[in-house]
This record gives C-alpha cells, structure tokens and sequence, in this order.
C-alpha cells in the first residue's frame, strides 16, 4: 500500500518527537561545606614600643555553602614577646557576618606595639574562625604564623656609688634604667673586683629572679654584697649591667 493508498506516511526521522524529560534537565552542582582558609602578609619591622603594626590578610572559603559570623584574630602565642607574662594575648580583631561558598574578603588588623616586645623576632598567629563558630570540612588551614621583628635595642644605664673601702658583708646599691625603645628580658649584672692583677665576683644575676627584665623606661633596684678575699688589699671594683658600669680604683678591701 502507498501513501496514496492511504498508507502511514514515514517521517525519515527528522521528527525528534517530544522531548524524553531528562535530556535537558540541569545538573545540580556538588554542595560541599565552608572550608576557611587564611594568609597573611608579614608586616614591616618596628623600631619597639608604641610604634603602629598593620597586617593585613585574605580569607578564601574554599567549601561551596557560606560561612557566616566568625572571627579572624590576631594572636600572640605563648612565650612570644607580644604576649603578656609568658601566655596568649589577642592583639586585634575583626568579626565577619558572611563570606559566600568560593568567595574571599580581605582586611587588615591593627595594633600598637606592646612595652614587652624585646629586640629580634616576636612570632603571631593569623586565626581565621578563631572562636570555632564555623562548622568545617578542614580546620587545618585556619593559622598563618608570620614574625614582627623589633630592631631597637634596650639602653641600660646604673647609678650608684662604690666607697672607697670595702669590707665583708658590705651591701651596695645601684638602680639600673632602661631608657631604650623594647624590653631587655634579663639583664645580666655583676659586681666585680680586683686585688694585685687577681680579678675575682663578690656578687651576681645568677638566676631568673636576680636578673629583671626592665622594659621601655623601667628601673630596677639591684643590692650586692661585698665578698672579700682573705688577706684584703687595694684594687678596683666594677658594678656592671650590660654595657652600663660604675667602676672605681684606689679601693681598699678591709676583710
């Protein structure tokens, strides 16, 4: 039978037909949680105490849902010389309300350099979601440790007198200053003396606690004893705190 004979006509198959249902249908991204990642930039280095420090940073989400209401904080961890009394202290902090899945946010923390910062190299932690209010795919990336370094140096100077003679037991007395811009962590004194070209140590910082740490304009009051030899004699004696002495000669040792 033909076409004509009214037979099924054949389409060739340039008819698709109706669409199938799934041909077209979108495909939905994979939902992956926030994933909060940190850097920070090392800032310039400070002279000490009281000089402005700016760091600033950048924080990815690297999961696809949002990260909402979290902290990025500065910290100076424990034993740095920013932190206070040998524990963790915060130096800035910035809140941030919402950071969309795959977006970042930059910033910069601000704080004032502490009185107890010492010369050399102060480690600090960039923490972002500080307080873990953000529930991660990976917490391992939430910490950025970058060095402050302090390049001036402390200025210590003694006042005292040594007599001009010296027996047993004697007690002296001497205030050591630091009039210089960072900390000095433990300054090392000695009182010395000389008989007859013999040089010997009547007293000194032998330990943490006869040793101050003196920081930006602090003073300490520092007591030794006289030691003397057996058999005494005529010399010198020299009260030293770092490179600050108070020296005298003609001294005589009375045992």
């Amino acid at each position: 039978m033909t076409p004509q004979d009214g037979g099924p006509a054949l389409d060739g198959g340039d008819d698709a037909g109706a669409p199938d249902g799934g041909s077209d249908a979108a495909i939905d991204a994979p939902v992956s949680p926030p994933d909060l990642l940190i850097a920070c930039m090392t800032p310039p280095s400070v002279v000490g105490m009281g000089d402005d420090v700016a760091v600033e940073y950048e924080v990815l989400n690297l999961g696809s849902e949002s990260a909402r209401d979290f902290v990025v904080r500065l910290v100076a961890p424990a034993g740095s010389r920013l932190g206070m009394g040998g524990a963790p202290a915060t130096l800035a902090e910035e809140r941030v309300l919402l950071l969309s899945g795959g977006g970042s946010r930059m910033g910069t923390l601000r704080f004032v350099v502490p009185a107890r910062i010492a010369n050399g190299d102060s480690p600090m932690d960039c923490l972002v979601d500080a307080d873990d209010a953000v529930p991660e795919s990976d917490e391992t990336n939430n910490a950025d440790r970058k060095l402050l370094t302090a390049t001036g140096r402390a200025a210590l100077s003694v006042e005292g007198t040594i007599p001009a003679s010296l027996t047993e037991g004697l007690r002296l007395d001497f205030t050591i200053t630091n009039s210089g811009p960072v900390t000095s962590p433990d300054v090392q004194w000695q009182f010395n003396g000389e008989i007859g070209g013999s040089a010997f140590t009547m007293d000194g910082c032998e330990t943490n606690v006869d040793c101050p740490i003196l920081g930006p304009g602090q003073t300490a009051r520092v007591r030794p004893y006289a030691a003397i030899p057996t058999g005494g004699g005529t010399g010198t004696a020299t009260f030293a705190a770092g490179s600050a002495i108070v020296s005298r000669s003609g001294v005589t040792y009375v045992p």
